[in-house]
Formats: C-alpha cells, sequence, structure tokens
C-alpha cells in the first residue's frame, strides 16, 4: 500500500445537529490531492461505512474511537468485514486513536496555563479495562502538566470531583448530547471538542496501515 490510497474515518456518530458537520471539518481538513478522505458513521446517520465503501476502491479505515471497548473489539471489526464484503471494496482497518502517548499529549495541551486541576471527561463503558485505560490517560495529563487530573464518566453515576476550580478536557470527537448535559461548577471551564486537534493522529493511524 501507499500513502494515496483513500482514508475513511469512521466516527460512533451521535443525533447532536453539530456532531455530523465537525466529522466533516476534521475530514476536509485532512483531504488532500493525494489522499481523498470521506467520513463514515457507526450510527445515527444514513451515511454509514458501507455507503462510504461504494465511493473508493479501497480505503483505510481509522475508527474515531478511544477506549477498546464494545465499538472497537466488534462492532467495528463487524461493520468493516460486512461493508468490504457488500461492496467488494478492500477494506484495511487501522489502530483507532486510543488512549496513549499522542492522545496524552494533546489532551495536556488543551489545558490552559494556570489551571488548578484537569479534568478528563469521557464517554465510559461497561468494560472495566475500558474505562482503566482514561484513568491512566490522565495519569499521564498529571505527569506532563504538573496538576492533578482526574477522570470522569459521562455514563457513570458519581459526581464531579470536589474541586473549587478545574479545565474540563471532554474527550470527544465532537460535541455530542452526553456533553451538552455536563453541568460545569462554577469557577470550572471546559475546552472545546477535540475534533480537528485530532488530524495528526488520524495521520499518524493511517500512515501505520498505508504505508
Amino acid at each position: 500500500m501507499n500513502t494515496s490510497i483513500p482514508l475513511i474515518i469512521l466516527s460512533h456518530g451521535s443525533r447532536h445537529p453539530h456532531a455530523d458537520r465537525e466529522v466533516e471539518a476534521l475530514a476536509n481538513r485532512m483531504c488532500s490531492p493525494d489522499r481523498p478522505v470521506r467520513a463514515a458513521y457507526l450510527d445515527f446517520s444514513p451515511r454509514t461505512l458501507h455507503v462510504a465503501a461504494e465511493e473508493v476502491g479501497s480505503a483505510v479505515v481509522v475508527p474515531l474511537l478511544f477506549t477498546s471497548a464494545f465499538h472497537v473489539t466488534d462492532d467495528v471489526p463487524a461493520v468493516v468485514t460486512e461493508a468490504s464484503r457488500k461492496t467488494g471494496t478492500r477494506l484495511h482497518l487501522a489502530a483507532p486513536l486510543g488512549t496513549g502517548e499522542d492522545i496524552a499529549q494533546l489532551v495536556a495541551s488543551r489545558i490552559p496555563h494556570g489551571a488548578e486541576n484537569a479534568v478528563v471527561y469521557y464517554v465510559g463503558s461497561r468494560r472495566a479495562h475500558a474505562n482503566e485505560t482514561v484513568e491512566r490517560l490522565a495519569d499521564r495529563v498529571a505527569e506532563l502538566t504538573g496538576i492533578p487530573a482526574y477522570a470522569h464518566r459521562a455514563t457513570g453515576k458519581d459526581p464531579l470531583p470536589d474541586l473549587d476550580r478545574a479545565h474540563v478536557v471532554p474527550l470527544f470527537v465532537t460535541h455530542g448530547l452526553l456533553l451538552d448535559k455536563l453541568q460545569l461548577p462554577a469557577g470550572w471551564t471546559m475546552s472545546a471538542p477535540l475534533s480537528v486537534a485530532l488530524a495528526d493522529i488520524v495521520a499518524a493511524r493511517y500512515e501505520e496501515v498505508a504505508a
């Protein structure tokens, strides 16, 4: 393979009215004459992976997902296999975004100078190991920034950490309904979703397969 093969960025999808637009913005940021980029969605959109696959002869698929929960381990491989079988398109599945060093560096960069605490706000999973990876991510963010950092699950029942001031970095590609429901305490601030800031990381996942 080579880096002229098309890229499909595969988002979970959301009912939020801004979500698809933000995924498309990421696709547009990464598109070049040598590397066509398509956006596709697992749910909540008619633009499925099947639809995107019909537009290309082959492609690398990068899932816009952070933890090794159900979607990464079960759903995405099955969807890729099925879309490839039905369309005849050769789809090569790349690693997801994950929670490794490049994501930790990006999250740390979103925390403003002078912040006293940081909170990594993420969707959460029924799989304990998936949540533990975000807790380790928060630990690494603390090392990088020199301030306490906490992981907080949007789908959990625990209250936000009892802190006078904190900056929240959403581990979200786009805006979403779970993000909208977050009520920040007085004195807290929050970054925008990661969206186009993920371009270099998505490119790295793509190049691992396409090179």
